[in-house]
């Protein structure tokens, strides 16, 4: 997950909604705790690649819920809950206690809801934006919570701007697909393709199951544009982005994230002017 400009900054607010009609008892009569469960929510404005943390405390054991939601549904937005209070610096270099979330809701459905029991104490609720786009989460935690802080967001992470679609070139266009396999845990990239593809636009669709956080860098040999996170896809222009010639992906696990185990397997599509 790794400047972001002012208008990307988040806007949010936090209210606390707290026991209500707790009076009328005798001052010194001891006062049970109360039932009513309380409620911390606001919103934050996440770029792509972009997280937010928002710490609070657990007055009691019991049930927490969490419901996130925004605006466009073709962004995928996941939210996780850890034990302790958690800065984003800690959450990207793995602090101890910042890496072993106690829930986590990874769909692409929106809004991203999970129901948790907990402990007394400090937690963290992580908001993670995979893009496509900028949007604005809300968040709402219900439970036995209190002194929730305002959202803090890590940087933005330095993906480039998507580049407009091109018209579509004159001519047949051609389809080739190529399967990939990361093993678990690997640091390397695997290549894929290539295609000779001449000037028009570009289509590159990255697929692969499960919750993996992987990468296509596209281009030549010598330089390539990296797309994806989750699967994608993106048209770039020939020769706008590339010259014409010789294309391929390479295609890795970006080490910025946390991996679930097992290996990976995925296709990269492109489709392109011959």
């Amino acid at each position: 997950m790794a400047g972001r400009s002012s208008s990307l900054l988040a806007t949010f607010f936090v209210a606390v909604v707290t026991c209500a009609g707790c009076g009328g008892k005798d001052a010194t009569a001891p006062t049970a705790p109360s039932s009513v469960p309380s409620v911390i929510q606001g919103s934050v404005g996440l770029s792509p690649f972009q997280f937010a943390v928002v710490s609070f405390r657990v007055d009691r054991a019991g049930t927490l819920s969490s419901q996130v939601d925004w605006a466009t549904a073709n962004n995928d937005i996941d939210t996780a809950l850890v034990r302790g209070r958690c800065t984003a610096d800690q959450i990207l270099t793995e602090a101890p206690g910042c890496t072993e979330p106690a829930a986590t809701e990874e769909s692409l459905a929106k809004p991203s809801v999970f129901s948790t029991p907990v402990e007394g104490g400090d937690h963290t609720l992580i908001i993670l934006n995979w893009g496509p786009g900028v949007d604005t989460a809300t968040y709402r935690l219900q439970g036995n919570v209190s002194g929730g802080t305002i959202p803090s967001t890590s940087s933005v992470a330095p993906t480039p701007a998507p580049t407009p679609a091109p018209s579509p070139a004159p001519g047949p266009r051609r389809t080739d697909t190529f399967g990939f396999t990361l093993p678990a845990g690997s640091q390397a990239s695997v290549t894929v393709g290539s295609v000779r593809a001449a000037n028009g636009p570009l289509e590159v669709r990255l697929d692969f199951s499960g919750n993996y956080i992987i990468l296509a860098c596209v281009g030549t040999a010598s330089s390539c544009t990296p797309m994806g996170g989750r699967p994608q896809t993106r048209t770039f222009s020939i020769p706008g982005d590339f010259p014409a010639g010789t294309i391929q992906g390479k295609v890795y696990f970006n080490s910025n994230f946390p991996q679930p185990s097992g290996a990976a397997s995925g296709t990269v599509t492109f489709t392109y002017t011959p």
